[in-house]
């Protein structure tokens, strides 16, 4: 089944009108295996490049242990010209081994909502990655972010069915650049 628009704009209601990227991979892993390494934040660095890192926020309310309110993560990225931008996002909707929806917070330095959604590959084998991203193009340098997300989602593949993390600094970040 596709993303839909509401999974990808759930949450930004005002995004709606954005710039809608929808985007599939087959990857060689299970989907529970990959819903997995989506869930584990802290890990993600190891597996896309240009991301230096996604922090998990604590929760501030008073009852924690009670609370409903959504996870909450800052990721930080280097842009090719090696400017680090950061946001904080929400987690606004999760399945269990089938979808996971983020939105950026306000004030974040790219706005955007995004959701992957796992389903079993043909004839069982492997997983169908479905990436659905809208974002605001005002926060977006022009840039070719179709090519890049589509670079960076062959990369994700490659190092998840070698088993292999990112070791090399130098590659090229794939975010959006500082304006100005």
């Amino acid at each position: 089944m596709p993303i839909s628009q509401t999974d990808s704009t759930v949450g930004h209601p005002e995004m709606s009108s954005g710039i809608q990227f929808d985007t599939t991979i087959h990857v060689l892993r299970t989907p529970d295996e990959l819903y997995r390494i989506g869930r584990q934040l802290e890990s993600l660095p190891t597996v896309i490049r240009g991301l230096i890192s996604v922090t998990a926020m604590e929760n501030h309310c008073d009852h924690p242990e009670t609370t409903t309110e959504p996870e909450r993560s800052r990721w930080m990225v280097q842009t090719p010209n090696g400017r680090a931008l950061q946001w904080d996002v929400e987690l606004q909707r999760d399945v269990p081994n089938e979808l996971i929806v983020w939105r950026t917070l306000d004030g974040a330095d790219w706005n955007f909502t995004a959701a992957l959604r796992f389903e079993v590959g043909p004839d069982g084998h492997g997983t169908i990655v479905a990436l659905s991203l809208n974002y605001d193009p005002q926060s977006v340098l022009s840039l070719d972010l179709e090519r890049l997300l589509n670079a960076e989602l062959q990369h994700f593949k490659q190092q998840l069915e070698s088993g292999t993390e990112s070791t090399m600094p130098e590659e090229k970040a794939i975010m959006p650049e500082e304006q100005g």
